[in-house]
């Protein structure tokens, strides 16, 4: 059965930022702006790797298995130290930034989407528009449009590509693999 937007709302044990809460929610309550954001305090290992930020790759890759909390974020030395320098506006080089995968940053993003009293839900399969003509694992957001009355997608990782943040289920290559984001 079909939970209901509000449902979506409140932050919950895996969402609740705890000290940094002040701090996210200042963020703008534009979903570019609050990607970028993000992009400046986590950085996913594939990113990392072809950046030559120096890492133990297998070790990133296992780390946040069964970790998918923002606790666990933001226990991350490095997630901790910038968020501590207390701005919005944060600017950081790829090797200061947390190594986290995707469902790290769909996490975050729900996190700071719920504290602004947005309904919000991580959903995870396989995305087609990351490695053209190849079904790949991954973590977005679908965020709940009031006044369209249903839900939109947003990926948590594609701002910094040049791609859209947001984009609709038909040009993003999630329609044939919709099944699996449940």
């Amino acid at each position: 059965m079909e939970q209901t937007p509000s449902f979506y709302q409140p932050p919950g044990p895996y969402t609740d930022p705890g000290e940094f809460r002040s701090l996210l929610r200042a963020l703008p309550d534009d979903h570019e702006r609050i990607v970028k954001f993000i992009k400046m305090l986590l950085i996913h290992p594939l990113d990392a790797r072809n950046r030559n930020v120096r890492f133990n790759y297998k070790k990133a890759l296992r780390s946040g298995v069964d970790h998918r909390s923002i606790d666990h974020i933001l226990a991350n030395p490095q997630v901790h130290a910038l968020l501590s320098l207390n701005t919005t506006d944060l600017q950081s080089e790829p090797s200061q930034r947390g190594i986290l995968s995707c469902d790290h940053h769909a996490v975050l993003l729900a996190t700071i989407l719920r504290l602004k009293g947005k309904a919000v839900r991580a959903r995870c399969g396989y995305a087609t528009y990351l490695v053209p003509g190849k079904l790949t694992p991954h973590w977005i957001c679908e965020v709940y449009n009031e006044s369209k009355q249903r839900w939109e997608s947003v990926d948590p990782e594609r701002v910094s590509s040049g791609r859209e943040c947001s984009f609709q289920r038909e040009k993003s290559g999630l329609t044939r693999s919709r099944a699996r984001w449940n």
